[in-house]
């Protein structure tokens, strides 16, 4: 016989609390995830990842699955990185701060950091022909300059397309050391694209014969490409593979292969400010959505909703998480088949006292793990805000 899982001891203790032996598991599990989803625990759902800064970039997508809020960005050199309101962020023009923001359904961070040591190589602005290196087109034309629409220097690179598939090949005239650049080395620019293409497929390399190559399908927020305004993409050598070996001391070679999902004519496709960058390593801690963890250990949005599941629910470690939860469960079973029970449970589930203590429900959770979402309260302990920190000192 299998020795008990705290899934197996919370479907045992939920029948003996609601005395309902006819609760099946796959209901226990049902409720359990409901409930999880509803109280958005704190403690058991923090998690913490990497996030790689790129000196001059505002731009950050949030964790891909899971993500529900911000609790705070630190950095080595800062210890803190102090999250503001999106209108602070954009009026005040802070120096070391963050927010995060929505934008077509999307949510992403805003971030600067100007005591970062990231570092970045400029591979071309896009403004000049022939400044850097040269240009080389594959089924498009019209290669040309456009001085009305950039983001940096004095304009961008622009061309046609006609087809599914557009290369454009810059050769550098002297090489980038990048050996110092790790393998989270990053390479962004800025893109127009009048047409949307499907994928762009970035290669930076020593040679033809020798790159790495990374496929981008969204922008670097996340969010699909737009043919209204700059696209900011980004290339990273963890998610990229190398064909060939690439010499890191002599970089030179830049290619980018634009692909349409059908033929397609336009003109105007922009492309500016190209930088190979060697970012600095940020953890980033944040509440999750999740709830539960598979026999592997990855954690899940969703307990599996089965009697054979092997899923572990994600407050396995606490307690005083378990019994909060499972008189929340017994409440939300009760509540039409007996009410007056119901109500001692939905009691429980809010606070339970001794001696006039505090010990137990939501309210001594909260207490005991507080909420740390960002806030953007000012505190003399973090950083100053603002450039020139003379302005919140005084004179």
């Amino acid at each position: 016989m299998s020795a008990p899982t705290i899934l197996s001891n919370i479907y045992a203790e939920y029948k003996r609390r609601t005395g309902d032996s006819k609760i099946t598991l796959v209901q226990c599990i049902q409720d359990l995830n409901y409930l999880l989803f509803l109280m958005n625990v704190t403690k058991p759902a923090e998690q913490i990842t990497k996030l790689y800064y790129c000196q001059g970039y505002d731009l950050y997508a949030t964790p891909s699955e899971g993500f529900r809020d911000a609790i705070g960005l630190y950095s080595e050199r800062t210890r803190i990185i102090r999250y503001v309101s999106p209108l602070r962020f954009r009026l005040e023009d802070p120096s070391l701060a963050y927010t995060d923001q929505v934008d077509r359904g999307k949510r992403f961070l805003k971030i600067r950091h100007d005591r970062s040591d990231s570092q970045k190589s400029l591979i071309t602005m896009g403004d000049n022909l022939t400044a850097d290196g040269a240009w080389t087109i594959t089924n498009g034309s019209n290669l040309a300059i456009n001085t009305t629409t950039y983001k940096e220097g004095a304009g961008s690179l622009s061309f046609d397309v006609g087809g599914t598939t557009i290369t454009l090949t810059f050769a550098r005239t002297s090489v980038i050391d990048a050996s110092t650049f790790t393998e989270q080395m990053r390479l962004r620019f800025y893109a127009w694209f009048p047409t949307a293409p499907s994928s762009v497929e970035v290669r930076i390399g020593s040679s033809g014969s020798n790159y790495f190559t990374h496929t981008l399908t969204t922008q670097v927020t996340g969010e699909g490409f737009v043919t209204e305004g700059a696209n900011e993409l980004e290339f990273s050598r963890g998610s990229a593979s190398e064909t060939g070996t690439v010499d890191l001391d002599n970089i030179d070679y830049f290619r980018i292969i634009i692909t349409f999902s059908s033929s397609t004519t336009d003109t105007d496709f922009l492309l500016n400010y190209i930088n190979l960058i060697k970012p600095e390593e940020l953890e980033f801690e944040w509440y999750s959505n999740y709830v539960g963890m598979d026999s592997d250990g990855n954690i899940i949005q969703k307990i599996t909703e089965d009697a054979s599941t092997t899923d572990q629910p994600i407050i396995q470690a606490y307690p005083d998480y378990i019994n909060t939860v499972i008189d929340g469960m017994s409440a939300g079973w009760l509540r039409m088949r007996h009410p007056e029970r119901a109500g001692m449970f939905e009691g429980r589930f809010r606070s339970i006292k001794a001696d006039g203590k505090l010990i137990g429900g939501i309210e001594f959770l909260h207490r005991r793990y507080p909420n740390r979402m960002a806030v953007y309260k000012r505190k003399k302990t973090l950083p100053p805000l603002y450039r020139g920190s003379m302005r919140l000192r005084g004179r």
